[in-house]
C-alpha cells in the first residue's frame, strides 16, 4: 500500500504521479477529493499547467485518459499540448466531444519546432494553412525558408489537401532535397 502524502494545496505529489503515469497514485489523490482542474500554484515547478495540462504537455497518454475519466475538464491549452506532443491524446479529446479552435498559430508553431507528425495532424484536422504570420509568411514559406525539412515532409503528406500551387511548390522541395539542392 502506497503512502498518501498530502498537505492542503499541495499538488506536486501528484503532478509526479502523472508524469510517472502511476495510476495507483493518482487515485490515491483524487480519492482525497483533490482538484484535477486546480492550476499549480506559481510557486511550483509546473506552474503553467493543470494536470491534464501537464499529461497532455508531456505526451502521458494513460495518465491524460485516467484524468478525463476523473472529471478533468478538457482546456484548448490542454488540447494544443497534444496536438504537439501526442496526437492520440488530441484524438482522445475529440473523441470525448472536446470542440477545439484550430487556430494557426499552432500550425506555425509545429513549423518552428520542425514537428513531422503535429504538422500532418493539424493539416489532416483541416487548420487553415494559407493563414499568414506578421511578415506576410505562411507556415510553408517558413519551412521552405528555413529548412525545416521535417515539418516539409508532413505537410508533403497531406499533399492531397492543398491547392496545385502548394503542390507544386512542395514537390518542387522535395525534389531538390532529393538531389542534394538544400
Amino acid at each position: 500500500m502506497k503512502k498518501l502524502i498530502f498537505i492542503t494545496g499541495y499538488y506536486e505529489p501528484f503532478f509526479e504521479a502523472i508524469l510517472n503515469e502511476d495510476i495507483e497514485t493518482m487515485d490515491l489523490y483524487i480519492q482525497t477529493a483533490l482538484d484535477v482542474n486546480k492550476e499549480k500554484s506559481k510557486q511550483f515547478f509546473y506552474s503553467d499547467s493543470n494536470a491534464l495540462e501537464l499529461a497532455a504537455k508531456k505526451g502521458k497518454v494513460k495518465a491524460a485518459t485516467h484524468l478525463c475519466n476523473n472529471g478533468a475538464l478538457i482546456t484548448q491549452k490542454a488540447f494544443e499540448y497534444a496536438c504537439m506532443n501526442a496526437q492520440n491524446i488530441a484524438e482522445e479529446f475529440l473523441k470525448r466531444g472536446f470542440k477545439p479552435t484550430l487556430n494557426a498559430a499552432l500550425l506555425f508553431e509545429a513549423v518552428e519546432k520542425n514537428n513531422k507528425k503535429a504538422v500532418h495532424y493539424l493539416l489532416t484536422l483541416g487548420i487553415d494553412y494559407t493563414q499568414k504570420n506578421e511578415k506576410g509568411k505562411k507556415p510553408l514559406d517558413i519551412a521552405i525558408q528555413q529548412k525545416k525539412h521535417e515539418a516539409l515532409l508532413g505537410f508533403g503528406e497531406c499533399a492531397a489537401l492543398f491547392d496545385k500551387k502548394t503542390k507544386k511548390r512542395i514537390e518542387k522541395y522535395r525534389v531538390r532535397t532529393l538531389v542534394g539542392l538544400r
